[in-house]
């Protein structure tokens, strides 16, 4: 759900762990079979292509919202630059 901010309200984003993460997206675009990566992924070049594209749109509408956020915390400096990457 996403609440508009009100014109003059301060926000505030705490992320513990991102939903998507860089380490995801190089794993798959790495090929290698892994929890998140089925093998009948890993061993097709179409779908690999697929999985990338879809993980880039999602990572694409889940950074979205912080654009609108005026202060973003994280619990960790790896979830800070992997938040900045993204």
């Amino acid at each position: 759900m996403i609440v508009p901010k009100l014109p003059g309200a301060e926000t505030m984003a705490y992320v513990y762990y991102p939903t998507i993460s860089t380490d995801m997206l190089s794993m798959v675009r790495s090929r290698k079979k892994q929890f998140n990566n089925d093998a009948s992924i890993a061993s097709s070049r179409v779908k690999t292509v697929v999985k990338v594209g879809y993980y880039k749109l999602f990572a694409m509408l889940y950074g979205m919202p912080a654009q609108f956020v005026d202060l973003k915390v994280a619990n960790s400096s790896w979830t800070t630059s992997d938040l900045r990457a993204l």
